[in-house]
């Protein structure tokens, strides 16, 4: 099958590799960087060799995307070539004006999978033999408005020529107005020699306008005209609906019926316990204390059997855990660029590796966030459902990055967004293991029996959860244990945070 290629600025990547994901779940032969060109190669061979074994660009516009010279030169690939392109819209941009009388899907301004099953129309009209997805076949592409252009625009000829005729047209006119009556005594025989001589001769003006002149403004009242005349998309800003605790909802799935109060609407259902995973729909939040304004997902109140009769000695025996408090959990493992600086790996987008548990809890703290207790973090990561991993109980190594996933390093986060937890958690199993606040004692999990207690000890072991990059598939289940004592850095531990409803109000 001919691949399809995916463009994109680097900002977008979770957005890029969720489309992906999602053609390569109707049968798509998907190209995208963050996949594809494993650790060490030359990035630009990488490219070239990419965009020469695809046959279609998915072009993700985005303003940043249009400003980039990377993404630029492989649509001018594609367009060389003569092969397709289709601009997908995900955030308004002004596009280049080659661009501008492309066919564009709308990912912007329409829900996700009534824009998807536009595309997979359009794919299959280029003859890409994808499986069929509910209502694909009825969703055309609807009637568009223009994007913005920018640059120079198409010459239109005759416009040219009608500003340089017309204004000479006129000066002959005005030209002739003013001779008109000498020209007919002269031709009447009506004036005499000595008026001829006598009378001062008619001061015309037969100098040419200022052709050049004209045309530039013309042309600029037609350029203002047109752009007046092209409508500019650009997002509705929605004012703060929860001004009481000061914090901005970035995005949500679930159906909220308060409206008026989204937060307090969450806080309420995640309040009720939840019985299955199904019954809690991701609630994501940014709060503005965090300068890093990193997003976090909410965890809702319910119970679980923590531990796992077919996991190692150290997972038994199995207990149940209920929480009676919601409390919140980082969407993403915190990246290089969250922490402000780089552990074995270079990428603002990378885990940041290479922190000891005290380096771990101090950047939590300064964000007013907290280490999650093992507790916190095996719920988040399996649910009330008691999954062996955070997809559900088979293994699937597509889902993770691993100790087989072709790497020898970590990868972005987020990359795997089919490997997501039921809370909304993104690499909860592998990539880089997560230090907790608890000590590695033995279970039953107990939160007063002093393992949450000895919080600058060091020469003590504490947990580590989810596996990691050098994991074995058994390692990056939900139920398994790592330790390290806490002054330990290596290139696969990292960092996720949780918060508490009360430091969350105070």
């Amino acid at each position: 099958m001919a691949r399809i290629f995916i463009a994109y600025a680097r900002k977008y990547h979770l957005f890029a590799t969720r489309l992906a994901q999602s053609l390569s779940d109707v049968g798509a032969d998907v190209w995208i960087d963050i996949e594809h060109i494993p650790a060490g190669a030359k990035w630009h061979n990488a490219i070239q060799d990419g965009l020469k074994q695809c046959e279609v660009l998915l072009l993700i516009v985005t303003p940043e995307s249009m400003e980039s010279q990377n993404v630029e030169d492989e649509w001018r690939y594609f367009r060389d070539k003569q092969k397709p392109i289709i601009p997908v819209l995900y955030k308004p941009a002004e596009v280049h004006y080659q661009l501008a009388s492309l066919q564009y899907v709308d990912f912007q301004n329409q829900d996700y999978a009534t824009a998807f099953a536009q595309l997979h129309t359009e794919l299959r009209r280029l003859r890409f033999d994808l499986e069929p997805i509910a209502t694909a076949e009825q969703a055309p592409i609807p009637a568009q408005k223009p994007l913005p252009v920018r640059g120079r625009r198409r010459i239109n000829w005759n416009q040219v020529v009608a500003l340089l005729v017309i204004p000479l047209f006129i000066a002959l006119i005005s030209a002739l107005a003013q001779t008109w009556p000498e020209i007919l005594r002269l031709v009447n025989g009506s004036a005499s020699a000595e008026s001829l001589t006598e009378a001062p001769p008619a001061i015309v003006d037969n100098s040419t306008p200022d052709i050049d002149a004209t045309v530039r403004a013309r042309q600029t009242q037609n350029a203002q005209a047109t752009q007046a005349s092209i409508p500019t998309l650009t997002p509705s800003i929605t004012p703060d609906l929860n001004a009481t605790i000061e914090a901005r909802i970035v995005a949500t799935d679930m159906a909220l019926t308060d409206i008026a109060d989204p937060y307090g609407a969450a806080i309420r259902r995640a309040s009720e316990y939840s019985v299955t995973n199904a019954s809690w729909r991701p609630f994501v939040h940014v709060f503005p204390d965090d300068e890093t304004q990193t997003e976090m997902v909410l965890v809702p109140a319910g119970c679980f059997m923590m531990g796992s009769e077919d996991g190692s000695d150290d997972e038994q025996p199995l207990n149940q855990v209920c929480f009676d408090e919601p409390f919140w959990v980082d969407r993403y493992e915190v990246t290089n660029a969250q922490y402000g600086s780089e552990g074995a790996w270079s990428g603002d987008d990378l885990p940041r590796d290479s922190v000891d548990w005290f380096a771990a809890k101090a950047y939590c703290e300064s964000r007013g966030a907290r280490l999650l207790t093992e507790a916190e973090w095996e719920y988040a990561a399996r649910g009330p459902d008691n999954l062996t991993y955070p997809w559900g109980n088979d293994w699937q190594p597509q889902k993770v990055v691993w100790n087989d996933d072709n790497t020898s390093q970590t990868r972005v986060v987020g990359m795997h967004p089919a490997g997501v937890s039921w809370v909304g958690a993104f690499d909860m199993s592998g990539n880089a293991a997560e230090w907790v606040s608890s000590e590695y004692v033995d279970y039953p999990y107990d939160p007063d029996d002093g393992r949450e207690g000895k919080l600058d000890e060091n020469g003590i072991s504490r947990v580590l959860r989810g596996g990691s990059w050098k994991s074995t598939s058994r390692q990056v289940r939900t139920t398994a244990r790592a330790h390290q004592e806490c002054h330990c850095e290596f290139d696969f531990n990292g960092i996720r945070c949780g918060r508490s409803l009360e430091e969350l109000a105070s």
